[in-house]
């Protein structure tokens, strides 16, 4: 059976297999460790508060990775208005996962020896599912030349494979990014961290919204205990006085004034 998604805690069970792919997909967007850390503590909150509306859309995956990409390339944004800060971006480790094949084995020891920024860049593409023209404001590149250095590594890629492809080099660079950003490793922020944070935020913003809901729920029943009262006031005034005399036609129409004022407004 697989954990509710709305409860917090089988949220988090959800997450936890995805911690280091996404945590990887915020440090090649924002290209800082640190930086990533609190990226993935935002983006996992930001995922958590939109599953709802991204559910119909997209898979649990593919909801958390669009969330990293959007809180990531939205503080790379803020951060660059305020200056210059330190990138730290390796990526790729020299031991291949062994859960690629052997033709995907190929591909990670071309990957594994380009300059650091063709192999972001890859990561970017493949890994993060980034569009060029975005991948171009993080790496400050033009976008014709993110898309100059992308079809040149693919070609690099296809002379690698020569025929032995049977199912797509973008199949397998996506396979070969998902393995690499998925491995164990040093690299990776502190899961707990990230999860502690996520607790406390779903705390904060349900007890906002208890704390909303509880007042509002106030304010409408002593609303409708009036109305009833002037309700209760009138038929009783109906009922006391059939004939409807000057006086209770007086009472009558200040009834029906007062009940307009408080459900109407006016």
């Amino acid at each position: 059976m697989r954990p509710n998604l709305d409860d917090p805690q089988g949220y988090q069970v959800r997450l936890k297999p995805l911690y280091g792919e996404m945590f990887r997909a915020a440090y090649a967007i924002i290209g800082n460790r640190d930086l990533a850390e609190f990226v993935l503590k935002n983006a996992v909150r930001e995922a958590y508060l939109r599953r709802r509306e991204w559910r119909d859309r997209m898979n649990f995956r593919e909801g958390v990775l669009a969330a990293v990409r959007l809180v990531g390339l939205t503080e790379l944004r803020h951060i660059r208005r305020k200056g210059s800060y330190e990138l730290d971006w390796e990526g790729f480790s020299l031991n291949c996962p062994e859960s690629l094949g052997s033709s995907e084995q190929k591909l990670y020891a071309v990957l594994a020896k380009q300059p650091v920024q063709t192999r972001r860049l890859m990561t970017l593409r493949h890994g993060c599912g980034l569009k060029e023209r975005q991948i171009s404001e993080i790496l400050n590149l033009k976008p014709a030349q993110v898309h100059e250095e992308l079809t040149g590594c693919a070609a690099r890629m296809e002379r690698v494979l020569g025929k032995s492809s049977s199912y797509g080099l973008e199949k397998m660079l996506k396979r070969v990014m998902r393995a690499e950003m998925s491995r164990p490793g040093e690299d990776m922020g502190e899961m707990g961290a990230v999860l502690r944070s996520f607790e406390r935020d779903v705390e904060n913003v349900t007890s906002r919204r208890f704390s909303v809901g509880h007042w509002v729920g106030i304010v409408l029943g002593v609303l409708g205990a009036l109305v009833c009262a002037v309700l209760v006031w009138l038929i009783a005034i109906l009922l006391e006085e059939p004939a409807a005399s000057p006086s209770a036609a007086g009472d009558i129409q200040g009834a029906i004034s007062l009940l307009r004022m408080f459900t109407f407004g006016k």
